[in-house]
């Protein structure tokens, strides 16, 4: 986050509602979370607090295979995500990866520039195997 930037009050209770999900979810799902937990929080406000989470680098968002977007509150350092494919159950990939290092230069050649790569690894979880 940009020094001097402060997060409204419903934004940081967005991101600490998100920091207790192991998983990505929906924008409805935390808001259905939220609302069960005793905040009193509308869905457009759960929507406009993940966009500025996202703005300042405290939420990665993927979309699915449906379609959805989904969000989760992710380490600050460079990542890729390891998701269930059944339950969403998400881990973090530390960076470098050998993908990571093959493509960069390739994409670099090629002449791209500010290159953001993003790469998710769907599998089952140890629970969802079982």
């Amino acid at each position: 986050m940009k020094p001097g930037r402060r997060l409204s009050g419903k934004t940081r209770s967005v991101l600490q509602a998100l920091a207790q999900q192991d998983r990505f979810v929906t924008a409805g799902d935390l808001h259905l979370l939220m609302r069960q937990t005793g905040h009193a929080i509308g869905l457009i406000t759960v929507y406009r607090a993940l966009h500025v989470l996202e703005q300042h680098k405290l939420v990665d968002t993927v979309i699915d295979g449906k379609g959805r977007h989904l969000h989760r509150h992710c380490s600050p350092s460079p990542h890729q995500h390891l998701i269930c494919s059944r339950c969403h159950t998400t881990v973090e990939l530390p960076e470098p990866s050998p993908l990571v290092e093959w493509t960069s230069p390739v994409i670099e050649d090629l002449g791209f520039t500010d290159i953001v790569i993003r790469i998710r690894v769907n599998g089952l979880c140890p629970g969802c195997a079982a």
